[in-house]
């Protein structure tokens, strides 16, 4: 169940959670942002997540900061390129997370937060 305070909610487009966490694993989403990107799984893998290893006939992804981070489906203009279909944890971000804005200083979630503590007040 989404938080009230996503009421409050709007996005600044500063690209700091982008910039700073990058772009999180989803296995839910791989395969729909693949077939949004129009390229397959492996490509998807090795070109924003890391690189592929088989052993014994099975495939393993090695996910690697360098690429993850910073997201490099960031646009120039701050906004997602893959916003339609984004993984879980960028749509979750930041009120429906464990840490909150992840110490990222989110101005959109402090706005948020002061909007939601008057309204309760």
């Amino acid at each position: 169940m989404k938080s009230k305070i996503w009421e409050f909610f709007e996005c600044q487009r500063c690209g700091k959670c982008c910039e700073q966490l990058g772009l999180p694993w989803d296995p839910f989403k791989v395969h729909e942002i693949a077939e949004y990107l129009d390229i397959n799984l492996d490509e998807l893998i090795t070109r924003y997540y890391g690189s592929i290893i088989e052993k014994d006939g099975e495939k393993f992804y090695e996910l690697r900061d360098e690429l993850t981070r910073p997201c490099r489906l960031l646009g120039k203009d701050k906004s997602c390129l893959i916003h339609q279909v984004e993984p879980g944890p960028c749509e979750d971000y930041p009120i429906e997370t464990d840490f909150g804005d992840s110490g990222i200083d989110c101005p959109a979630y402090k706005k948020a937060i002061k909007a939601y503590r008057r309204k309760r007040n």
